[in-house]
């Protein structure tokens, strides 16, 4: 009796039947489910309900039945797409550079917050610390403003939910900084920073 959404309800009207024999038919019916359909395990919103298959046939003398499934539980799935790299560009000694971007997409069936973290930035065997850059929710200047990235990841807390629609995905950009010290050996550095998944209770 539910109406059809990609959320919580699918419906199929055309099955196939399969191996008949007799008055004996395999009926195999398919759909697809989004990747946002509710999460109904333990610690999900919805850890009290459950995924139920219901089908009704109808004969040639237009005679019905119908049966429902046992319960299934469908699994919380943590996810999310980002900015694949950032760039700074080239910067003088003691130089901040412009403000840039990282959008991160909610891509799992549920909402979600961020931990941050990143490694050292190395030229050679010259390292740049992964301090030297900063993030925020609002663009900023580096010596008022932002959070300086660690080793150990931080939570983030992201405004965005759970996605309910393919076309209307759930995304936010994270602002980001970096500052050159005054005494830094010159090159190319590159690092990585790392944008992980968490459940918003994990996270105060």
């Amino acid at each position: 009796n539910c109406s059809p959404n990609d959320n919580n309800c699918y419906r199929n009207t055309s099955c196939n039947l399969e191996n008949c024999s007799g008055n004996s038919c395999l009926a195999v019916c398919k759909f697809n489910v989004w990747y946002f359909a509710e999460p109904t395990d333990d610690g999900s919103p919805w850890e009290g309900q459950n995924w139920l298959a219901w089908m009704e046939i109808v004969d040639s003398q237009n005679e019905t039945d119908s049966a429902i499934s046992g319960p299934v539980k469908l699994i919380t799935l943590l996810a999310l797409s980002v900015t694949p790299s950032i760039s700074y560009g080239s910067l003088n000694l003691n130089e901040q550079s412009e403000v840039k971007t990282a959008q991160v997409q909610t891509t799992g069936n549920v909402g979600i917050h961020n931990k941050l973290s990143g490694s050292h930035m190395f030229a050679y065997s010259n390292q740049m610390d992964v301090d030297r850059q900063k993030y925020a929710s609002t663009t900023f200047n580096w010596d008022s403003g932002g959070t300086y990235l660690t080793l150990d990841p931080k939570c983030y807390l992201l405004s965005t939910g759970k996605p309910t629609s393919s076309s209307t995905p759930e995304t936010e950009n994270i602002y980001w900084r970096l500052k050159v010290p005054s005494a830094q050996p010159g090159g190319t550095y590159s690092g990585n920073n790392y944008f992980d998944a968490v459940l918003k209770q994990t996270c105060p």
